[in-house]
């Protein structure tokens, strides 16, 4: 066996020391594009009525009915697929937020990657969800009818 010499023992050193000087940008951020109606939707007779979408700096707090970060209201029901829609949130890492669905999104498979998002500093992939209940909130039954993740850099 070969003993690593000085320079290579400094060098990763320096390389370790480099990338845990800086912490990592929160790569659990996400963000739901959710529509709200005022019953369980199950309920034939209860229709969405408006959309939102829900920010949440740790994707791990959103999987339990748990209220989101941050919210951007719509003021009535928004088309997701085939439009590019921007969200603004107080409490955000990054204020603005805009995704752009595919057109043909509602057809999708669960999960299946179906648009993109962006803010200042990050580009997202999203997918499309199972229209399971995010969260509740007042009279507002909230569902996640996609969601944008954060999947490396930039």
């Amino acid at each position: 066996m070969i003993a690593p010499t000085f320079l290579q023992i400094l060098g990763l050193s320096a390389l370790l020391l480099s990338t845990s000087a800086f912490p990592a940008t929160n790569s659990n951020e996400i963000y739901y594009l959710a529509n709200c109606s005022k019953c369980d939707i199950t309920d034939d007779n209860c229709p969405y009525y408006r959309s939102l979408m829900a920010y949440y700096l740790d994707a791990s707090k959103s999987e339990n009915g748990q209220l989101p970060t941050a919210t951007s209201e719509a003021t009535g029901l928004l088309t997701w697929e085939g439009n590019t829609i921007l969200g603004s949130f107080t409490g955000a890492k990054d204020p603005d937020f805009s995704a752009t669905i595919d057109q043909d999104a509602l057809n999708s498979q669960f999960y299946n990657i179906v648009g993109s998002g962006k803010t200042e500093s990050h580009n997202f992939t999203c997918y499309k969800d199972s229209d399971r209940l995010l969260y509740r909130k007042g009279p507002d039954y909230c569902y996640s009818i996609y969601w944008c993740q954060w999947v490396g850099q930039g």
